[in-house]
C-alpha cells in the first residue's frame, strides 16, 4: 500500500523516533552519569558510585546506556532515567574503550590497555579478541554499512583501519601527536580525530588522505561525538571542566556544560529524527511504495516542483542515500542491511519523514 506522505500526527512520532535529543556522559573521580537535554539545560544525575567512568556511548534502537565501569571492572548499562544498572561484561581487567554496534548488535571494547580490541554481543556473550599485540588504544569507531572498525595507537601514533572481525588490518594515518579520539563520518567516507599534543581536532578520509585541521583548541580535548544529521560536534575540555559544541567546520563553537573540578570523561549524544509539523510546512505530495519493500521503493511526485532533497537515514542517524529530485526516481536499496529507515523530505524549508522497513 502506498504511503502517501500529508501529515504527520503525534502518535506516528513516538512510534517511529529511535532515541531522545539528550547529551550524556560520565564523571571519572565523583562517579556519576549525568543526562540533559542536547543543548546542556536540565542537567540531572541518574547513576551514582560508577567510579572511574571512562567512556559513555548511546543505544539508540534499546534507549539504553553504557559505559565502562574502571573501578568495576565492566561494562555496565542503564536506562535513560537510570533505572536497572546491569553489569554487561563483568572482567577482571580494567575497561578503557566502548564502541556499540547497533546493527550487527556488537560491543568493541578494550580491556587493561594492553593493545587488544574485543567484542561480544550487546547482551555480553560471545565475546573474543579481533585485534591484538598494537599500543596504547583511546580511540575506537565502527563503519556499520561498510563493516570497517578504525581505531588510534597512540604508543605508534597511528590510525588503523580493519575489518570488523579483525583481518586486513591496515595502518592509514601516522603522526608525532598523542592521537586520542575518533569518530567515523560513513556518508563521506571521513575519520574526525582529536589529540593531547595541540589540542585540535583534525579530519582526513578513509584512505588517510586530505588532512584538515577542523578546530584548534585547548584545555586537553578528550572524548568525541558527532550529529552528522544536524551537523553538530561534541567535544571535552577536560582541564576547562567543559562540554563544547560547534559546527562540523569548526565554527559557531559554544560551552554547553561547564563544572568547575570536575573530571568529564565520557559523552555521547540521542537525537530524534522527527519535529512535529503543522500543514504550512509540508513538501508537495509524496508517494513512496512500496512499504515494506525488499530491494527498491519508488519516491512519486504528484505535481512538477522545484528539487526536492531526499535522504535515507537508518536507525543510527548514519545517511545512507541522499540527492535531490524533482521527478519521480526509484531507488535502489538492496545493499542495505535488512531493518527501519526514514525517509527524509524536504524542499523550500517544507519536510516531512516517513518510516520505512526493508525486509527481503
Amino acid at each position: 500500500m502506498k504511503n502517501i506522505l500529508l501529515f504527520i500526527i503525534i502518535a506516528l512520532l513516538s512510534a517511529t523516533a529511535f532515541s531522545q535529543n539528550i547529551l550524556v556522559w560520565g564523571d571519572y573521580v565523583s562517579g556519576t552519569i549525568t543526562k540533559s537535554d542536547i543543548d546542556g539545560n536540565n542537567a540531572e544525575i541518574i547513576c551514582t558510585g560508577q567510579h572511574e567512568v571512562r567512556r559513555v556511548r548511546i543505544n539508540h534502537a534499546n534507549n539504553k546506556i553504557y559505559w565502562c565501569a574502571g573501578a568495576g571492572s565492566c561494562i555496565r548499562s542503564c536506562n535513560f532515567d537510570g533505572s536497572d544498572i546491569t553489569d554487561v561484561v563483568p572482567t577482571n581487567d580494567q575497561i578503557g574503550l566502548i564502541k556499540l554496534d547497533e546493527k550487527n548488535n556488537k560491543i568493541y571494547y578494550t580491556e587493561n590497555f594492553d593493545g587488544t580490541i574485543k567484542r561480544c554481543d550487546m547482551n555480553g556473550a560471545n565475546c573474543e579478541t579481533i585485534i591484538s599485540d598494537l599500543g596504547l588504544m583511546l580511540g575506537i569507531d565502527v563503519d556499520t554499512v561498510r563493516d570497517l572498525i578504525f581505531f588510534t595507537d597512540t604508543d605508534a601514533g597511528k590510525i588503523f583501519r580493519a575489518n570488523t572481525d579483525g583481518s586486513d588490518l591496515t595502518p592509514i594515518y601516522q603522526s608525532n601527536n598523542y592521537l586520542f579520539e575518533l569518530c567515523v563520518d560513513v556518508k563521506h567516507q571521513q575519520i574526525y580525530f582529536n589529540n593531547r599534543t595541540t589540542d585540535n581536532i583534525r579530519r582526513i578520509d578513509y584512505n588517510g588522505s586530505d588532512l584538515i585541521e577542523i578546530y584548534d583548541g585547548s584545555g586537553t580535548i578528550s572524548s568525541m561525538t558527532f550529529d552528522f544529521i544536524h551537523e553538530k560536534m561534541y567535544w571535552l575540555e577536560r582541564q576547562n571542566f567543559l562540554i563544547a559544541r560547534a559546527d562540523m567546520n569548526g565554527g559557531n563553537r559554544e560551552n554547553l556544560i561547564y563544572i568547575n573540578g570536575s573530571q568529564i570523561s565520557g559523552l555521547d549524544i540521542g537525537t530524534e529524527l522527527f519535529v512535529l509539523i503543522s500543514n504550512t510546512y509540508l513538501p508537495p505530495e509524496v508517494q513512496i511504495y512500496p512499504n515494506p519493500t525488499k530491494d527498491k521503493f519508488t519516491i512519486n511526485i504528484s505535481q512538477p516542483t522545484k528539487n526536492i532533497n531526499i535522504k535515507i537515514i537508518n536507525t543510527l542517524g548514519e545517511i545512507m542515500f541522499s540527492d535531490d529530485l524533482n521527478s519521480d526516481r526509484t531507488i535502489n536499496v538492496s545493499s542495505f542491511p535488512d531493518g527501519i529507515y526514514y525517509v527524509k523530505t524536504e524542499s523550500e524549508g517544507k519536510r516531512l519523514t516517513e518510516k520505512i522497513i526493508i525486509h527481503k
